[in-house]
């Protein structure tokens, strides 16, 4: 029998019940924790797009999927652009698509994606930035060696020739990461790197969370918005074009370019994502979702929980190209 499209209402439903069962056993939910209709892209089997239900447990929320009109939190990714004009919930770590100026003035920013992001969407100084996927961290490498140079294409790329000439540069210590992993093995393979070269923007994130040196490239079709989700994140360290790399520049010039980003700085935006989702907590509008496992299994949560809605882009996007392409 054909596996079922991970987007299929079952595939939905079965993940719905075993989020369910994991927060029930959570120790940051215990003995109660925010139950909160949240909404992250989850049409796509990748694991940065599955770092909101995968991180909010430990900050003491349990995020349960809905559409963007029901969501009172919208969690990491380039979402931003998915919600209605009127939404009046709250952001926290997402950012931007596109490149353009966009206008939610019911919506409460905890925290967005890059600097960017904050700029276009009119935002203060005081609005915490960063990706949640810097709080992605394993321990399962921890003292051991460093040794691989680890390739993570997007899925997109995945069967991109730039890939297979790269592993025939580097020989037999080099391993690629397949992103429809799950986001724990996915951290627990980029702590054993000594350098990751990555197209997807959470590969590079999860580098940075390790420590590890990283450079990213753009192999066609780029995706929707071009290079811009990589430079809004890079801005959080005042860079722009720095690490990344060509995919027609010479195997050497990949790792060459590879460099750690600032552990002190790293550590800043880890805090301020922290401190801005127990903000949100302390917030009383709030205070409905705080409940125990129990009382939340029993709640009667949109039926939307079970479905995304399409993305809902810009009429006219602006497409970022990557450098040197």
């Amino acid at each position: 029998m054909a596996e079922l499209d991970y987007a299929a209402p079952a595939r939905r439903r079965a993940r719905v019940v075993g989020r369910y069962l994991r927060y029930a056993g959570h120790p940051g939910l215990l003995p109660r924790g925010y139950y909160v209709p949240t909404y992250w892209w989850d049409q796509q089997r990748n694991f940065g797009d599955q770092l909101t239900p995968a991180l909010l447990p430990s900050l003491g929320v349990a995020p349960v999927h809905v559409q963007p009109r029901y969501a009172a939190l919208v969690g990491v990714g380039s979402v931003i652009e998915h919600l209605p004009p009127d939404y009046r919930g709250t952001l926290w770590g997402g950012g931007l698509m596109f490149d353009h100026r966009l206008q939610l003035p019911d919506a409460t920013f905890a925290a967005v994606r890059g600097l960017l992001s904050a700029e276009r969407l009119g935002l203060s100084s005081t609005v915490a930035t960063g990706d949640p996927g810097l709080l992605l961290r394993s321990r399962a490498c921890v003292g051991n060696e460093r040794r691989y140079t680890t390739l993570i294409p997007h899925y997109r790329h995945r069967t991109d020739d730039l890939w297979g000439r790269l592993r025939g540069a580097f020989g037999p210590r080099t391993q690629q990461i397949d992103v429809r992993s799950r986001p724990g093995v996915v951290a627990a393979r980029v702590a054993e790197s000594l350098v990751v070269i990555t197209s997807s923007l959470h590969g590079l994130i999860t580098a940075d969370a390790h420590g590890v040196p990283a450079v990213w490239t753009l192999p066609r079709p780029w995706g929707d918005g071009g290079a811009y989700k990589f430079l809004d994140y890079e801005s959080n360290f005042g860079r722009t074009w720095e690490r990344q790399v060509p995919t027609s520049a010479p195997a050497r010039a990949f790792v060459d370019r590879a460099a750690v980003s600032d552990p002190r700085r790293v550590d800043e935006l880890r805090d301020g994502l922290v401190d801005a989702m127990r903000a949100a907590l302390a917030n009383p509008g709030w205070k409905p979702y705080r409940q125990s496992p129990i009382v939340a299994v029993k709640a009667r949560w949109p039926r939307s929980e079970f479905g995304s809605e399409g993305n809902q882009w810009p009429s006219a996007p602006t497409e970022v190209r990557p450098r040197g392409e």
